[in-house]
């Protein structure tokens, strides 16, 4: 790739977390809580020792290759070009559907300060999703840039609510003694199921393998740290969850978040608290919007793709025709 740029470790770092941390630790308590009570924090670290596993797959992985077609290079080198055009594409899809789930989530947690009608929805999600696309365009340093902001309020967002609540916890509302026998055992499987969502999401680190200075040192280091910087925040945000409020209200609520807030940071704390996940998980839609057309160019590259989408502007560097694609596809959505 014609890339200018080399990200360093703590750059990728917190792009990792802001990446794999995505939208669930903002809704899935509350799903979980509905499925397996308090008992459910046995899943949610089952699958947190689960991701650290997966995450060592993909150090392994994307420092024997370092490339910026991810998860799509590995299975085409481990079982042939079909097994990599099809998880190619699937990945390329689910992309622009994350970026369309995060956009419109993080409109979710907004509502709860003031009401937004549904075309306004749909006019700030077209308008960021252009605005982003064209940051991408721009040019690596740029997106960097505003990637990092977001990043920056992920970990600010995730450590205020855990600092503020670990002093609210109710020991009884965690009870396993308790609650574990209310709930048949199946539960804490189908409730890791729902948490999955919260700590998957190393490809996205992966897309920029080609613009990694020493990538088969690097990139591995960022998965494994940033994997667990996750996993000690969403355990830890949870049990505060958890211990502050009780499950069934937990259960109900579409903002669990922010209903954990409001008990030990009062309804202004509250807000402040949704204002924040808001620029969180828009963040998470923003870095998708810059990593994909990495795949795309990847996809163009391997002939999987019209060559067209491989093409790098010779001002900004950046898979120009690779953005447009996806900005269209994302909005179609």
């Amino acid at each position: 790739m014609c890339y200018c740029s080399y990200f360093l470790f703590s750059v990728l770092l917190l792009l990792a977390i802001n990446a794999i941390i995505g939208t669930g630790i903002f809704f899935v308590p509350g799903i979980a809580a509905r499925i397996a009570g308090p008992a459910s924090i046995l899943s949610w670290i089952a699958v947190a020792l689960i991701s650290l596993f997966i995450a060592a797959c993909f150090a392994e992985l994307s420092g024997m290759f370092p490339k910026c077609g991810g998860v799509y290079e590995y299975t085409k080198q481990a079982f042939g070009e079909f097994g990599g055009y099809m998880v190619g594409w699937t990945s390329w899809i689910v992309a622009n559907v994350t970026i369309a789930m995060l956009t419109i989530g993080s409109l979710d947690y907004l509502g709860t300060i003031i009401p937004i009608p549904h075309w306004q929805k749909i006019a700030f999600c077209v308008a960021f999703i252009l605005s982003m696309n064209f940051v991408s365009f721009r040019g690596i340093d740029m997106s960097v840039k505003v990637l990092l902001v977001f990043a920056v309020f992920t970990i600010i967002s995730l450590w205020t609510l855990f600092s503020w609540g670990v002093y609210h916890i109710n020991l009884a509302n965690l009870s396993l003694t308790t609650f574990l026998p209310l709930f048949p055992k199946v539960s804490l499987t189908i409730a890791m199921l729902y948490i999955m969502e919260t700590f998957f999401g190393w490809e996205t680190v992966t897309y920029l393998s080609e613009e990694t200075k020493n990538p088969q040192r690097v990139i591995p280091k960022v998965m494994i740290f940033g994997t667990l910087a996750v996993c000690l925040l969403a355990i830890g945000v949870v049990t505060v969850a958890l211990g502050s409020v009780p499950w069934q209200q937990l259960a109900e609520s579409a903002s669990p978040l922010v209903d954990a807030a409001v008990v030990f940071m009062g309804t202004t704390g509250a807000k402040i608290i949704a204002i924040l996940i808001f620029l969180n998980i828009i963040g998470g839609a923003a870095a998708w919007i810059v990593v994909t057309p990495r795949l795309i160019f990847a996809l163009a590259r391997d002939k999987l793709l019209p060559s067209t989408f491989g093409k790098v502007h010779s001002k900004y560097s950046t898979p120009y025709m690779a953005v447009l694609l996806q900005t269209i596809l994302t909005i179609t959505i």
